[in-house]
């Protein structure tokens, strides 16, 4: 009987909870929409870095379904994919932010010629024009020859430059604040001759001569000094050397495995110009850039690592004017630093990326870039590495490198990078 009594009671306890209002519960639902609240707060970073790929990723899904890569082909190439026409831009570039027009053509005159001719407007006053014509096969043999041809205006140019004592300070030692400007007037024909000894292995040798003048600047930090090697007076040079490709890659593009090595040498002499002091010019040239991409754990994911060396030696203690000197920036695989940042007559540089498959013809990228420049090879030094690391997108097409977006953040700050190049 007291059993049925504490059922009853329970029973009723029940009925009275369920129709009245409820305190515990809002009490509850308030802690809850607190706990939702602080979690929502700090879910805000995630949320906000998601955001930022929002249109990239909407992008993605509008291209494959309309088939974009396939329309613009169609728009720009000829019917048999042998040539184009391509919108030519730069954003902060190697000359600064302009656009203009590319045309190459891969099969000139049904003959396997190729031919690639663009031109950039930067402003009223600057603009580039680049033109190569190669023909990859001498009357079908091993035998190659091309021809090579840059003009170029750029009027405000910077080079990083600060004295001490009798001594000027460039390169690696020195300082954002210690930025020049000059001015540049550039004409750069040439000629190469060589031999394909297989598949994988091409030498050439190669004729180039440099008409060149520079003038002190009025960009940010005042002109470059006249003291300088290379400013003031026209420095006309002819050069002469060899190069030995060796390419092991399975593709040009979009490479997921093998190695590429290129090795490359030359001797440069003034023939109009001397320096400020009254010297000549003359200087040796050598690189070596070696690359590697190893496959990884699933289709299309590659580590691509690379080792890269440049140094200018002079002859018979004669000059080189600074506007030669080997370059580590944003446009020269040290992304995460400003144009022009670093040079000096050497220069050591370290890539390390990490390629993965967004799209059918887009590819995102880590990477990290270690590098330094120097005047001789005792003043290299671990601590005397700048790094930058970043992350991006490449856009290729089956046969054809378009462009890369990518954004590298360094010592000195954060640099974004529309390149229309490979660098590797």
């Amino acid at each position: 009987m007291r059993s049925k009594w504490k059922v009853a009671i329970a029973i009723l306890c029940s009925f009275v909870t369920a129709i009245s209002p409820s305190y515990a519960n809002d009490e509850e639902e308030e802690k809850v929409g607190k706990k939702a609240t602080v979690w929502d707060v700090l879910a805000f970073p995630r949320k906000l870095f998601e955001l930022s790929f929002y249109p990239a990723k909407k992008l993605v899904i509008f291209s494959e379904r309309v088939d974009l890569p396939t329309r613009i082909t169609d728009f720009f190439y000829n019917d048999e994919r042998t040539a184009a026409f391509l919108p030519n831009f730069s954003f902060d570039g190697e000359y600064g932010t302009g656009g203009g027009l590319s045309v190459f053509h891969k099969d000139l005159f049904r003959r396997g010629k190729q031919v690639n001719a663009s031109f950039l407007i930067v402003s009223d006053e600057d603009r580039v024009v680049a033109f190569l014509y190669e023909d990859p096969s001498i009357l079908q043999g091993p035998f190659h020859y091309g021809m090579r041809f840059l003009f170029a205006e750029d009027s405000d140019e910077d080079f990083f430059v600060r004295r001490e004592g009798s001594q000027w300070i460039t390169g690696n030692k020195t300082r954002e604040d210690d930025e020049t400007s000059f001015e540049l007037d550039r004409i750069e024909p040439g000629f190469f001759l060589g031999i394909f000894p297989s598949e994988t292995i091409r030498t050439d040798l190669f004729l180039t001569a440099s008409f060149v003048k520079v003038e002190g600047g009025t960009g940010e930090g005042g002109p470059i000094p006249t003291e300088i090697d290379g400013v003031g007076d026209d420095s006309d040079i002819l050069g002469e050397g060899v190069q030995l490709i060796w390419d092991r890659r399975n593709s040009p593009f979009r490479p997921t495995q093998g190695t590429y090595l290129n090795l490359k040498g030359g001797i440069f002499e003034g023939f109009h110009g001397k320096t400020s002091s009254g010297k000549d010019y003359g200087y040796t040239q050598y690189q070596i850039d070696l690359q590697q991409f190893i496959p990884l754990f699933a289709p299309l994911r590659t580590l691509a690592i690379r080792g890269y060396l440049e140094k200018l030696d002079r002859l018979n203690d004669e000059a080189i004017p600074f506007y030669k000197f080997p370059i580590l920036d944003k446009n020269h695989a040290l992304r995460g630093f400003d144009r022009r940042r670093f040079a000096d007559e050497g220069a050591l540089l370290f890539n390390v990326e990490y390629r993965y498959p967004v799209w059918d013809t887009w590819e995102g990228v880590i990477f990290l870039d270690e590098g330094q420049v120097f005047k001789n090879y005792r003043d290299i030094t671990l601590g005397a590495f700048h790094y930058s690391a970043g992350t991006g997108v490449r856009i290729t097409t089956k046969d054809r490198f378009l462009f890369n977006l990518q954004t590298g953040f360094g010592d000195e700050g954060a640099e974004f990078l529309l390149q229309l190049e490979q660098e590797f």
